[in-house]
């Protein structure tokens, strides 16, 4: 029996950014922390399109996370972001790392609120290094 035909449940829903220099190094990640199953949504700077009530993409982003739940029983949400986001301006808007993942931290406090408003669920954060490793926001 393939996977496909044995349920329609997965442990996560996984929001993270388009920028194809992450993927892999995400899912890798994603595996090494005993996620295994999960629905994934690519977006822009990831943690953006949830952190304001004025992104248009916040109610469809939102949707799509209420959907993976009732759909596919999904146990947690984990929003990813990375360093060096064209969405944020990329790394040199930034005068240091620490004030990047300030940044960062501060969208993805927002979009954690928006999410949890939505969908009573468990939500991590992380924000994917140029390194590989993903780092706990």
């Amino acid at each position: 029996m393939s996977s496909v035909s044995k349920g329609h449940t997965c442990e996560a829903l996984v929001l993270m950014c388009i920028d194809f220099r992450f993927r892999e190094n995400v899912q890798e990640n994603l595996k090494a922390k005993g996620i295994k199953s999960y629905d994934i949504m690519a977006f822009p700077g990831a943690s953006l399109g949830l952190s304001s009530d004025s992104n248009p993409a916040q109610k469809p982003l939102l949707n799509a996370i209420t959907i993976s739940k009732n759909l596919h029983n999904i146990q947690r949400v984990v929003i990813v972001d990375h360093e060096d986001c064209g969405a944020y301006g990329g790394s040199s808007n930034f005068v240091s790392l620490d004030e990047e993942k300030a940044e960062h931290r501060e969208k993805m406090i927002l979009a954690a609120r928006a999410v949890k408003a939505e969908v009573d669920l468990p939500i991590e954060t992380w924000l994917a290094r140029l390194d590989g490793t993903l780092e706990a926001l």
